[in-house]
């Protein structure tokens, strides 16, 4: 494992998950969906466990982390400033979490006075 500092997601502030993944095999249903497929050499990833952030993947622990925390808070860049599409997409994921979670509220308000009109 690597010396170096594991930061908290730069996105949400979670605290990722690091994992080794051995060098394996694939399953034989897995190489039968994907003929040729060559065994895993190994890797390490670090995933936040926020639903629509994101996961890296490299074949070093230390540069895997290296890439995780230079990783950009989405609040600090200037709308115009690009990104990657994952970026993107993560903050895309997020706003639309959002927009559910206030249709949900949205929903129960509406069934909560219609049971309450209806007694």
């Amino acid at each position: 494992m690597s010396d170096i500092q594991l930061l908290p997601c730069a996105h949400c502030g979670c605290e990722p998950m690091l994992e080794k993944h051995p060098a394996h095999s694939h399953s034989a249903a897995l190489q039968a969906l994907v003929p040729g497929l060559p065994d895993h050499p190994g890797s390490w990833t670090i995933e936040c466990p926020t639903s629509g952030c994101v996961a890296l993947i490299g074949d070093a622990c230390a540069d895997v982390i290296t890439a995780w925390n230079r990783r950009e808070p989405l609040a600090s860049r200037p709308a115009d400033a690009g990104g990657s599409p994952v970026d993107h997409a993560c903050a895309r994921v997020r706003n639309a979490e959002a927009e559910l979670k206030t249709a949900r509220k949205a929903l129960v308000d509406v069934m909560t006075t219609a049971a309450l009109t209806n007694d």
